[in-house]
C-alpha cells in the first residue's frame, strides 16, 4: 500500500514523470524501486484510468451560468431563451437544487413557462446542454446599462448616467457593488468609487429598484477609462468635473428628460 499511495502522489503531481519513475534502475530506496506485484498494478492502472478521464471531461465541460425565460418544462429538462435571445436547454438530474425566496418547497413541478430563473451548472461543449446543479426563481431580469457619466452623488454613493437615447438612470453603489476600471493598456483592474469622472464611459449591471424609479441597484461597475463616447453620447457629456468635488446632477440634463 505504500507504493500504491506513493505512486498516486507523483500521479497527482507530475504525470509527465510517471515512466522514469517506474523503470529508474537508479540508487535510490527499495521501497520506491520494487517491482509491484499483480494486484498493485492493476490499483495503479485503475488510477492512470481515473486520471485520464478526469482529463478529458474536462476538455469538454467547463462551468456555466445562465438567466432566462422559462419556454418548456418537463421532469428532466427545462428551455430557456437568455436575456440575449439564445435558447438553452437545461438538464435536471436527482441533486439539482432548488431554491426560491418565497417557498421552501419550491421544484421542477413548480416551474412555470413564462417565469424567469437563473441556472448554475455545468455547460457540455458537445451537446451544449448546461446540466444545472441549481436553479434559482428570479422575479426580474438584470439591467445592463451603457452611458455617459453626467453627475456624481459622493455622500450617498451614486453616478448618474445617461445612455445613447437619453434615458437616464442613476446607478446606486451598495456594499456588494463591484467597481472596475478598463483601459486598453492595464486592461480590467479593480477600482474605487472615487475613480468615477463626470463625462467618461461607463457600463453598469444590476437589479431595478423596486422604490425608486430610474435607479439600479448595481452589482457591477465598469469605469471605461479613454473609451470614445458615441455621437449619440457626447451631446450629454456636458463639462468634465474634479472627482474631489461634490457632483450633483446637471440641470441641462435634468431639463431634457
Amino acid at each position: 500500500m505504500k507504493k500504491i499511495f506513493i505512486i498516486l502522489v507523483i500521479l497527482l503531481g507530475t504525470v509527465s514523470i510517471i515512466p522514469t519513475y517506474s523503470y529508474s534502475q537508479g540508487a535510490t530506496s527499495s521501497a520506491s524501486t520494487a517491482p509491484l506485484d499483480e494486484s498493485e498494478m492493476k490499483n495503479v492502472k485503475k488510477i492512470i484510468d481515473l486520471v485520464a478521464s478526469s482529463s478529458a471531461e474536462q476538455k469538454t465541460t467547463s462551468k456555466a451560468g445562465v438567466i432566462g425565460a422559462v419556454q418548456e418544462v418537463n421532469n428532466t429538462s427545462i428551455n430557456i431563451k437568455t436575456i440575449n435571445g439564445a435558447s438553452r436547454i437545461i438538464d435536471i438530474d436527482e441533486i439539482t437544487k432548488f431554491s426560491d425566496p418565497n417557498s421552501k418547497t419550491f421544484g421542477i413541478s413548480d416551474i412555470t413557462v413564462g417565469e424567469t430563473i437563473g441556472i448554475i451548472g455545468i455547460l457540455n461543449k458537445v451537446s451544449n446542454h448546461i446540466l444545472a446543479r441549481s436553479v434559482d426563481r428570479l422575479d426580474t431580469l438584470p439591467i445592463f446599462f451603457d452611458g455617459v457619466i453626467t453627475a456624481i452623488n459622493k455622500g450617498n454613493f451614486q453616478i448618474t448616467a445617461v445612455d445613447k437615447n437619453g434615458n437616464e438612470k442613476i446607478l446606486d453603489v451598495q456594499t456588494t457593488t463591484k467597481i472596475f476600471s478598463y483601459t486598453k493598456t492595464e486592461g480590467m483592474i479593480k477600482a474605487g468609487f472615487s475613480k468615477a469622472i463626470i463625462g467618461e464611459r461607463v457600463f453598469a449591471a444590476g437589479f431595478p429598484d423596486g422604490k425608486i424609479k430610474n435607479q439600479i441597484a448595481s452589482t457591477r461597475i465598469v469605469l471605461l477609462k479613454n473609451t470614445a463616447l458615441s455621437l449619440q453620447m457626447k451631446k450629454y457629456q456636458g463639462t468634465i468635473i474634479s472627482p474631489k468635488q461634490t457632483q450633483t446632477p446637471n440641470p441641462s440634463i435634468s431639463s431634457s428628460q
